[in-house]
């Protein structure tokens, strides 16, 4: 169990994120994507955004290595947040970067990160807790090697759908495609079946 300091803090860094966030991820149109002032800004805040979530990460590591954890199906999602937050905060820091978000902002790059963060990191989290949370709200347990197995496809799913994607954004295809180029075809292939 977690120290009320350390909740206290856990609480801080959250508050971190989602002040500095707001700010942060409202896209290169946005307030932060305009001026050199305000890409100073926005590279600023997004690094007060992955330094909170950094500690978050720790602590949560931390607890782990504490020990008493049991896998059962909420901890399969929330050990599948953890490399979804990570992979979400390290791509978000390189769209902060001005020269960088020139590049990559109106690509399926972009497009990805976001669903990552959305989807990844919220949707793992959520499910980790209503996993977690599920038997004192209704009175019955989940059938653990059910949810243990949904757990697990729902994260490979999830990964075999982004990887791919965030392979097209590199290779600089538009968010906005009516038509896929050949050469994309495979990894849009694969996206699909992922996401399926």
């Amino acid at each position: 169990e977690p120290s009320r300091r350390e909740g206290v803090l856990a609480g801080i860094a959250l508050a971190v994120i989602a002040l500095a966030g707001l700010f942060v991820w409202v896209g290169p149109e946005g307030p932060v994507g305009g001026s050199t002032g305000t890409d100073a800004i926005g590279a600023v805040l997004n690094a007060d955004v992955v330094a909170a979530a950094g500690f978050l990460i720790a602590g949560i590591l931390t607890l782990l290595k504490r020990g008493g954890a049991r896998i059962d199906s909420a901890m399969i999602y929330a050990l599948g947040f953890l490399p979804a937050l990570v992979l979400g905060l390290c791509t978000g820091l390189l769209l902060a970067i001005p020269v960088t978000r020139a590049m990559a902002a109106s690509t399926a790059f972009a497009t990805t990160q976001l669903h990552l963060t959305m989807l990844g990191a919220l949707a793992m989290a959520f499910l980790a807790g209503v996993h977690h949370a599920w038997p004192e709200l209704v009175g019955r347990r989940i059938s653990e090697p059910l949810g243990r197995a949904a757990a697990a496809l729902t994260i490979f799913g999830l990964w075999a759908m982004l990887l791919p994607s965030f392979l097209i954004g590199l290779a600089g295809e538009s968010f906005r495609v009516n038509a896929y180029p050949p050469e994309l075809q495979i990894p849009h292939v694969l996206a699909a079946a992922g996401s399926t």
